[in-house]
This record gives C-alpha cells, sequence and structure tokens, in this order.
C-alpha cells in the first residue's frame, strides 16, 4: 500500500508540470517529478514536517517545498492516511492561493 494518493488536481498539477518544464528539456522533466513524487513518499511517513501557511490558505493543510526543488509546493493533509497529496503548486503562482487550494 502506498504512503500517499494524488487527488486529481495534484495529479494535473504535476502533469501541467512536467509539460511546461519539458518544453525546455525532458530529462529536467523528469527529475523534477521524480523530486515531487520522492518527496511525497517521504511525507507520507513523516505527516508532521510541513508547516501551516495561514497567510496562504485557511484549510487544514501543511505545505512542503519539494527537495532540492523548493519553488514547487506540495500541500498535503496530514490527517488522512494514506497521506492526501491535495495540490502541487509553484511558487509564482500565487492566483491558485486565491481561489483556494
Amino acid at each position: 500500500m502506498s504512503s500517499y494518493f494524488l487527488t486529481p488536481k495534484a495529479s494535473t498539477d504535476i502533469s501541467q508540470i512536467w509539460l511546461h518544464i519539458a518544453k525546455d528539456s525532458v530529462p529536467a522533466a523528469d527529475r523534477v517529478e521524480t523530486a515531487i513524487l520522492e518527496n511525497c513518499k517521504l511525507l507520507g511517513s513523516m505527516k508532521s514536517v510541513g508547516r501551516r501557511r495561514p497567510d496562504l490558505t485557511k484549510k487544514q493543510v501543511l505545505v512542503w517545498p519539494t527537495k532540492p526543488y523548493s519553488n514547487y509546493l506540495i500541500v498535503y493533509d496530514p490527517t488522512h492516511t494514506p497521506l492526501r497529496v491535495v495540490r502541487v503548486i509553484h511558487t509564482a503562482r500565487r492566483k491558485v492561493w486565491k481561489r483556494g487550494v
């Protein structure tokens, strides 16, 4: 059993991130996607490592910067088992936060 699952929005986010990066470099897109998924797996085993971001959302989620690509934030609900990854958002996409995660 997986330690996490992706919501449809999170899955779409990862696909869009990959497509955006792949325009310039498929290997780079693969590296970022792999890092995001590895970080999700890590979060599944250590749910409380993220932090609340009340400046970005009022929802009861935690946020974790993808290592080593910290511009990509993994937004997750630590109360679910397996861990529920809600969104994966680039830090420059502030409008996503305004619409709600």
